[in-house]
């Protein structure tokens, strides 16, 4: 059985990738849906999603053959992080432009 990581590992983690590209970006026109989960993987931190955990399912357009697949808390930081990752994208190209 997988240890549970520690916030700041699970945040260190999800922000790897996002950076590598192994993650997607959060974007406003995917659809996500909620449930239960039937201990498949999370796509953010790779442990195993059981019947009493929630589970966030997300659509993503093109890039990914099957929905993503994360814990609550997973999904909460792969959102934050994908607004700041976005952030940081957009701050570089001004910078660029300049």
């Amino acid at each position: 059985m997988m240890s549970v990581p520690s916030d700041a590992d699970l945040l260190a983690y999800i922000r790897a990738r996002l950076t590598e590209g192994i993650l997607p970006s959060r974007q406003e026109n995917q659809k996500i849906y909620a449930g239960y989960g039937e201990d498949q993987p999370c796509d953010c931190c790779g442990r195993s999603i059981g019947s009493t955990e929630v589970l966030y399912e997300i659509e993503v357009a093109g890039e990914c053959a099957k929905p993503l697949a994360m814990h609550l808390p997973c999904f909460d930081i792969w959102v934050a992080e994908s607004r700041t990752a976005d952030s940081a994208r957009l701050q570089l190209k001004r910078v660029k432009a300049a």
